[in-house]
């Protein structure tokens, strides 16, 4: 940050000029006092200044910027003290955009992304305050966030500050300050343009939607740019009102040429050098250039998977008897039970369709030593839905894999008499057995996955869970999946010792992530956002051992990192639970955030879970807790869950998490703010661990200074 003081004069008009470093060409129009060194030349120039007035007369704040080459992009923050000084308005340019997120001036910041195809001038932005201290000019500091030359090099070096001793003369008088809307900059730049059109449900498939198309209108130009510069400085929400696409639409940069992220591409698109996707002044640069005939790859090209939807069918029945393929080019439809038979493999490639018959219960099962390969793309999601128009939860069976991993309870001797040295067990809904004695099972890999509806009852039975995993083990590799408004729980695993990563289950019937059965795998980033359940008892996130013998070994005990827990929609007190655990089941989770629950947000309940707490074998630390009712449960049981959570040993914390827009229920953010509580008190995994520098507590990184950071889940998930 650099300080900003002035020297007061008696003139009107006076300004005073404090640049983080000097630059030859920048102060040869001022009058200088300060040397500048030759070197300066090659550096990244930011300072303020600031015209003199008395208290209640209005002062213009100028942001001075140049860099070594012409920049066409600016984003930074303007900090002052708001006991000295009211935020006015912005000066408007007829050749610069200057994008403003004034919605902390009450608390003495201003957000701008200043934006010009023809070179930003020296005067990056102006603003107008009102003075309300004479010392108003001492409280101001610049926080530089980005900033991009028209080649499109991004400048994010740190640069030094420079004694406040250079003036500047007075200039022009500015008149007429606005507070500039996304609306109003539209109708400024391109009158008669409306600011959004019709956005399209999250999840709805949009035709020929082309990259630098966030307002999804089919055309790519200063619209589009405007837009994305409102995003970037958080101006226009990054998910809350657009489509999701438009995050996938908005981020063209990093380009990462050739590929465009089509299935293979190793660096799609908008992904930073970190893995991240962010949109900021570099993609709503691009789009302005494309939209002036520049050339800016990958703009105007059609976004994979947004071909023409495919119109051929076909239907799956009874056994897949040899390897199989299923191409994005067809819409393949499940009658009854699909099974994958032992030493079949079903691939299936990304962007597929698969739709489950609702009138004969069309279900996908992988029978123990079958394969699925299941590897969608964040562009080309693969998705499992139901064929009904107007799917509803259990409009179809669901997808259930079965492996040959480890459980603790289940059948140990067969009916001829043989005695199996590892137990197995029945799966619901369909006859077949799981488990064994083999933890590294493998049984494939899913990869960007969507199960929508499913849990179909059987046979008078309860509802199924969306996606069963039952004795999968530790070969298997599941990474990106959503369980979408499931009539049963949605995400069920049931022993075994299977690794997960970036789990999003969304309105489940019944709980929403549960295991059981001995469950011994590992799982981090698992959000699971709630909507209003008619099942009483229901757990946003359960943990059994065993429903038949709570004392067989081995006890469930997975590892889980990063979880957020939300509820977004009210329901009746009690019938919602944050984090349950019964049964005898152990575990160790950490950076959790459990909010919204009617129930309690953490319940340890039956005295076989009771003495894991006991015991230390049921962890639960460094997590927050908030909104729920209550927050430990209070029940008179056999653990007094009160202490136990607030043993400063765990350093768990009632306190707001501080989530972006955690109860949109169409499109979720559960970013926590830059300032929240869940970017300190973690717990950092350990080495080996799925990713070990989540600095973090949650499920979803922190929202950036400095950059709209796109969240794991979004573009490729479905809201409701």
């Amino acid at each position: 940050m650099l300080s900003v003081a002035t020297r007061w004069g008696e003139a009107v008009g006076v300004l005073r000029t404090v640049a983080g470093l000097a630059l030859l060409s920048l102060l040869a129009a001022c009058e200088a006092e300060t040397a500048v060194t030759p070197d300066d030349v090659n550096k990244l120039v930011i300072g303020l200044e600031v015209s003199a007035r008395d208290p209640g007369d209005p002062a213009v704040v100028t942001v001075l910027a140049t860099g070594p080459d012409a920049l066409g992009a600016l984003q930074g923050r303007i900090h002052f003290d708001r006991s000295k000084a009211r935020y006015i308005g912005q000066y408007v340019d007829a050749n610069t955009v200057v994008m403003v997120n004034d919605a902390k001036a009450d608390r003495g910041t201003v957000r701008f992304m200043s934006l010009d195809v023809n070179g930003i001038p020296r005067n990056a932005a102006q603003f107008a305050f009102e003075v309300l201290e004479p010392n108003f000019a001492t409280s101001l500091t610049y926080e530089q966030e980005l900033a991009v030359q028209l080649d499109e090099t991004v400048l994010r070096v740190p640069y030094e500050q420079l004694p406040t001793n250079a003036m500047r003369r007075p200039t022009v008088e500015l008149t007429d300050p606005r507070r500039m809307t996304l609306a109003d900059w539209i109708e400024y730049r391109h009158p008669g343009n409306p600011a959004v059109t019709t956005w399209a449900l999250p999840g709805e498939y949009i035709e020929g939607l082309r990259f630098g198309d966030p307002n999804l209108d089919g055309l790519q130009n200063g619209v589009d740019a405007l837009i994305a510069a409102s995003v970037g400085v958080g101006n226009f929400p990054l998910l809350t009102d657009p489509n999701r696409d438009n995050v996938i639409a908005a981020d063209v940069r990093p380009e990462n040429a050739p590929g465009i992220g089509e299935p293979g591409d190793p660096i799609p698109p908008g992904r930073e050098p970190d893995g991240r996707f962010v949109i900021d002044g570099a993609d709503a640069l691009a789009i302005a250039l494309f939209a002036t005939q520049q050339a800016a790859f990958p703009v105007g090209e059609v976004i994979p998977g947004r071909e023409p939807r495919p119109t051929d069918r076909v239907v799956l029945s009874g056994d897949i008897l040899v390897d199989r393929l299923l191409t994005r080019d067809t819409i393949y439809e499940l009658q009854g039970t699909v099974r994958v038979p032992d030493t079949v493999t079903l691939q299936i490639e990304a962007g597929t369709r698969i739709e489950g018959d609702a009138a004969t219960r069309g279900a996908l099962v992988v029978n123990q030593a079958g394969t699925l390969l299941a590897v969608g793309s964040r562009l080309q999601p693969i998705v499992f839905t139901c064929t009904t128009a107007n799917p509803e939860p259990g409009c179809w069976g669901g997808v259930s894999i079965r492996g040959s991993s480890i459980l603790n309870n289940g059948i140990r001797k067969l009916p001829d008499g043989s005695i199996l040295l590892c137990p197995i067990q029945e799966a619901p809904g369909d006859a077949g057995f799981y488990g064994g004695c083999i933890p590294d099972d493998d049984s494939g890999e899913l990869h960007y996955v969507r199960v929508e509806y499913a849990g179909q009852r059987v046979n008078g039975s309860g509802p199924l869970p969306g996606l069963g995993l039952y004795g999968v083990g530790s070969g298997t590799a599941v990474d990106f999946v959503q369980v979408h408004q499931s009539l049963g729980a949605g995400f069920y695993v049931s022993g075994g010792v299977v690794g997960l990563r970036h789990i999003m289950v969304t309105d489940p019937g019944v709980d929403g992530f549960f295991w059981d059965d001995g469950w011994l795998g590992r799982m981090q980033f698992l959000a699971v956002q709630a909507g209003e359940t008619s099942f009483a008892g229901s757990a946003m996130l359960r943990g059994s051992s065993s429903g038949v013998d709570e004392d067989s070994n081995p006890h469930a005990n997975p590892t889980v990192f990063n979880v957020t827990l939300v509820a977004a929609e009210p329901s009746p007190a009690g019938t919602l639970g944050g984090m349950s655990f019964e049964s005898g089941s152990a575990g160790h989770i950490y950076n959790a955030v459990v909010q919204g629950a009617s129930g309690a947000g953490l319940e340890i309940d039956g005295t076989a879970a009771c003495a894991q707490g006991v015991m230390g074998r049921l962890h639960v630390a460094t997590s927050i807790f908030f909104a729920n009712g209550p927050d430990f449960s209070d029940d008179a049981d056999c653990i007094d869950e009160v202490a136990y959570a607030q043993d400063p040993g765990r350093n768990n914390r009632v306190v707001d998490p501080e989530l972006m827009v955690s109860a949109n229920t169409l499109t979720p953010d559960l970013r926590p703010v830059p300032s929240s509580p869940a970017t300190t008190g973690f717990t950092l995994p350990p080495s080996g661990f799925f990713d070990v520098t989540a600095t973090f507590v949650g499920a979803v990184d922190p929202q950036l200074v400095g950059s709209a950071n796109v969240p794991w889940y979004a573009g490729w998930t479905i809201g409701w």
